[in-house]
């Protein structure tokens, strides 16, 4: 049997993780984070404040944070605070769209008992320790690589572990489509108008055409066309060409030569530090960082 998957290029970052002890009394102020911030509370209890949602946060329950969510921390219980949380950011626009749809996401412990999110906790929990038993034993020729294989391991049980939140996200979304019945679907005629803006979009990445370019060709008004794009595709069409723009441009950048500088001008950036700026932050970094040192590709 012949199996082909299509190619995947996206990036994964993960800013760090903690595993940390609270006393009573402890409190943290209200903040954010650039990246999306996953809590798990291994023991004692906390209240999360989310805006002005105040969350009791026991064992076994897990908090899914949206980046730039403002949230802050009260331990008014007269026990320890044991957690354990994680930053990370995965700029697949799909997964994106699935798991951030609303600002936080509760999982209590009922709930994370039904998956694996334990199992992989676990998994994840063990590695940390095995790496720094290595790391205290290990010679100095074998440090590197033993630092190497540890960081692959995190980062694979990291995404094991987002991975079951994901899927949690997923079964409630379908539940709640499923239980809706006044939603209404796009017509016949909003599908097709959808359709033509995606395929005008999609043959103009590499020129600035904007919506109301479209609009004008369509005979429509730019905000019913963007209104009915959305509807049908559940972005917007700004955030359509920005999907398409950073597709194209890490394809360019994993399996070609062409320099940064032909990249940003094949985009349509007005320069290669405007591009530079805006692949920095789809990416949290810049393209001379993304693309590896040696391509093997030919010029395109």
């Amino acid at each position: 049997m012949e199996m082909f998957w299509e190619r995947m290029v996206y990036t994964f970052q993960m800013l760090g993780f903690q595993f940390g002890v609270k006393p009573p009394g402890w409190t943290y102020r209200e903040h954010h984070h650039p990246m999306c911030e996953l809590l798990y509370c291994r023991d004692g209890r906390v209240h999360v404040w989310v805006g002005n949602r105040k969350l009791a946060f026991g064992p076994g329950d897990w908090l899914f944070l949206k980046a730039g969510v403002r949230h802050r921390f009260e331990n008014d219980f007269e026990t320890n605070y044991s957690f354990f949380n994680m930053h990370f950011d995965i700029d697949d626009p799909d997964f994106r769209k699935m798991l951030n749809s609303t600002p936080y996401h509760h999982i209590a412990k009922e709930k994370a008992d039904g998956s694996r999110l334990a199992e992989r906790f676990r998994e994840m929990e063990q590695t940390v320790r095995d790496n720094q038993a290595q790391a205290a034993t290990a010679a100095d020729t074998n440090h590197k690589i033993r630092q190497l294989t540890g960081k692959l391991a995190l980062q694979a049980h990291s995404l094991l572990l987002i991975r079951e939140i994901a899927q949690l996200r997923l079964d409630e979304q379908q539940a709640a489509c499923g239980q809706e019945t006044d939603v209404r679907s796009p017509s016949l005629f909003q599908t097709n108008i959808a359709h033509k803006i995606e395929q005008k979009l999609s043959a103009t990445v590499y020129s600035d055409i904007s919506i109301s370019d479209i609009s004008r060709e369509l005979h429509m008004s730019r905000n019913r066309c963007t209104k009915i794009f959305t509807q049908v595709y559940g972005i917007s069409p700004r955030q359509y060409v920005s999907e398409l723009k950073l597709k194209q441009a890490k394809e360019l950048l994993v399996q070609t030569d062409v320099t940064v500088e032909e990249i940003a001008r094949r985009l349509g950036f007005s320069s290669v530090q405007h591009f530079s700026r805006q692949f920095h932050r789809w990416t949290g970094m810049p393209p001379s960082r993304f693309r590896p040192k040696h391509t093997g590709s030919l010029m395109v």
